[in-house]
């Protein structure tokens, strides 16, 4: 039941937005779903997983997400979402500690690292997807900084 409703709430809140490939904003959504789902997510991490990105790219506050999804759905949502000021370090070092955040944004980069989603990469989609394989390798304990 909450799935549904967490993706519901998604695809309200995404209406009209559309991935760095030019492709339905919902689609990068459901496939970080079901990257949590394969990787063996918790059930907050599964809606959590729909939520992702509705805080940092809609107008969606984190107190909203606690109401409609409870505070351990919201805790994750707000560990995968940018805070402003950014420090990318500390952000990561937070995510880390946390199992279901970690899965959420391993899940996350990884689909946003598949150039094969792009039809023809540039040079700065090729920069970009070596920045995230960087934090993807420090959020499996790979390296020890992100820089």
């Amino acid at each position: 039941m909450s799935i549904e409703r967490a993706k519901a709430f998604a695809t309200k809140h995404h209406k009209g937005q559309v991935d760095k490939a030019g492709a339905d904003y919902m689609s990068h959504v459901v496939q970080v779903y079901e990257n949590v789902c394969h990787a063996g997510g918790s059930e907050d991490a599964k809606i959590a997983a729909l939520l992702h990105d509705v805080v940092e790219d809609t107008a969606v506050e984190i107190d909203e997400i606690a109401r409609e999804f409870g505070s351990r759905v919201a805790e994750i949502v707000k560990l995968v979402t940018k805070p402003k000021p950014f420090h990318e370090q500390s952000y990561f070092d937070a995510i880390k500690v946390d199992e279901d955040a970690r899965i959420v944004k391993l899940a996350d980069l990884s689909h946003n690292s598949d150039l094969s989603r792009i039809t023809s990469p540039t040079e700065k989609d090729i920069a970009r997807t070596k920045k995230y394989h960087r934090k993807i390798a420090f959020l499996k304990d790979e390296i020890e900084v992100i820089n």
